[in-house]
């Protein structure tokens, strides 16, 4: 049966009780009880229960919380994300603020453990928030067939499904820094005047010519103006 995981013996929802694992892992990782959130990923893989955006982002964070396993296998976690096709907005949100830890961890600047909880929670309820519009958008579509042929759905279809949105959601339009800075803002002419040129406090002056900037070291003349 194709639908089968999508409801337990108990013919409770799967999304539901996923909710309640969530929630459950997440107090245990503030909690910092290290071995309950290994026994609650066991518990779900032996339920039936996948891996989903949420429980691959809190299982992420978990080794940068744990002081006990090796940070780096933060990474391994992100590789699963994509293998196993997971949203690539979550994937990236994952992984660029990971980076952001690991370069700072290499000038020993990492913010607590304490603070990094709270990139923790926004990225898991936003992983969260995801799920709830993407089953809206499933149940939508769904209406919209006819239910014969909704039945007639095979496990290979859901894959299809599935790769589909992962390949849509990988040309998601970003905008490199360069890109951002290629055309100025246009202003209102009638509104603009020009404001008057500041010299620099004497700090300010030396950490300019110490940094040796190349574009505005040549224009010493608004330095000095």
């Amino acid at each position: 049966m194709i639908f089968r995981s999508f409801t337990t013996v108990a013919h409770k929802p799967v999304w539901r009780l996923k909710q309640t694992f969530y929630h459950r892992l997440w107090h245990a990782l503030t909690g910092k009880k290290w071995d309950e959130f290994d026994n609650l990923l066991r518990r779900m893989r032996d339920q039936g229960l996948n891996h989903d955006e949420v429980t691959y982002t809190l299982k992420a964070h978990y080794y940068i919380l744990n002081p006990r396993t090796p940070v780096e296998n933060t990474y391994l976690v992100i590789e699963e994300m994509k293998k196993a096709l997971m949203h690539p907005s979550i994937i990236r949100m994952n992984e660029n603020i990971i980076n952001s830890y690991f370069e700072l961890e290499d000038i020993s600047c990492e913010p607590p453990k304490s603070q990094w909880q709270n990139f923790t929670k926004l990225i898991w309820q936003t992983a969260l928030k995801l799920n709830r519009q993407r089953r809206h958008d499933l149940k939508q579509q769904l209406l919209l067939k006819d239910p014969n042929d909704v039945m007639k759905i095979t496990q290979n279809d859901v894959q299809i499904m599935a790769l589909d949105e992962f390949n849509q959601a990988m040309i998601t339009p970003a905008l490199s820094v360069d890109e951002i800075y290629d055309e100025p803002i246009s202003v209102n002419a009638e509104k603009y005047r020009e404001l008057p040129v500041k010299k620099l406090d004497i700090q300010s002056q030396h950490n300019l010519e110490e940094c040796n900037y190349p574009e505005i070291g040549d224009r010493r003349d608004l330095l000095e103006a």
